[in-house]
């Protein structure tokens, strides 16, 4: 006997058995957008999708959050708990040089480094010198 994640419930109701696929798949309609929501309890806000105290700019990613987040019986969020302000000042000419030094660009009020998406200049920063050595 096998035990179905609520994933793989999702996945077999969309047709869909990869990873990430069925939130993509379902968020395409609004009404597969609202259940997803509902159904692992994500708000939204604004533009972001709000899930166990984290910000996504694309629901597919909070609802892999969140069934991840459901696997783990030790470690269940109940929803958005976010305290972080959406109010990320706009960079100044040091910060757009640094942005340009490292390789990190601002997109839809999202700062983006490589492949990664920060709410954060400093958080994108951080993680640019990590990956580039000499960039101090």
């Amino acid at each position: 006997m096998t035990r179905t994640s609520e994933y793989e419930a999702a996945s077999t109701a969309t047709g869909v058995a990869e990873p990430g696929e069925a939130a993509t798949d379902a968020a395409a309609t609004e009404a597969g957008r609202k259940r997803l929501m509902s159904d692992y309890s994500i708000v939204q806000r604004g533009r972001w999708y709000c899930y166990g105290g984290y910000r996504y700019d694309r629901l597919a990613d909070a609802v892999d959050y969140a069934v991840l987040m459901r696997s783990r019986p030790s470690r269940r969020p109940t929803g958005d708990a976010l305290t972080q302000s959406d109010d990320e000042p706009l960079p100044d000419a040091a910060d757009l040089q640094l942005m340009a030094e490292l390789g990190i660009s601002l997109e839809g009020g999202v700062y983006r480094f490589e492949t990664f998406r920060y709410d954060q200049l400093v958080d994108a920063v951080n993680y640019a010198r990590q990956r580039i050595p000499k960039a101090r």
